[in-house]
């Protein structure tokens, strides 16, 4: 553990470590590209500010697909993203997700109890687990 800067509380509570195990990074490898989602297939369109990905994004997600990724570029949503239970991975290839317009909740919600492993993928907005 390390702390540039005294650590602030606004209740008293113990400055030391609480000793809780450290786990893995968690990984998922599936090679079997059958398995995966391209979210252009599914009508999305990187940095095209002017249309909402929202709907092509979850496309893919609910598509039954282990990997959903989303090839390098900008998606802008209008609407919160639910992740299923059938999705393991999400890979962006350095892409993000934007909220656009008034939206305003979450971007992206993952709702099962399962591992999602993410990598290369940027959100701009609050990430909720509503799972077990």
């Amino acid at each position: 553990e390390h702390a540039n800067y005294p650590t602030d509380s606004l209740h008293p509570s113990p400055t030391g470590s609480l000793g809780l195990p450290i786990e893995d990074t968690p990984t998922y490898t599936n090679n079997d590209f059958s398995r995966w989602a391209n979210v252009r297939g599914y009508g999305a369109t990187p940095f095209n500010s002017s249309d909402d990905d929202a709907p092509a994004l979850q496309a893919a997600l609910n598509s039954g697909r282990e990997v959903i990724y989303l090839p390098n570029g900008r998606y802008d949503i209008g609407a919160t993203l639910t992740v299923p239970s059938s999705v393991r991975k999400i890979i962006g290839f350095n892409s993000g997700v934007f909220r656009r317009g008034g939206f305003n909740g979450p971007v992206i919600t993952f709702a099962g109890d399962q591992t999602v492993v993410c990598e290369h993928l940027w959100f701009d907005g609050d990430v909720r687990q509503t799972g077990a």
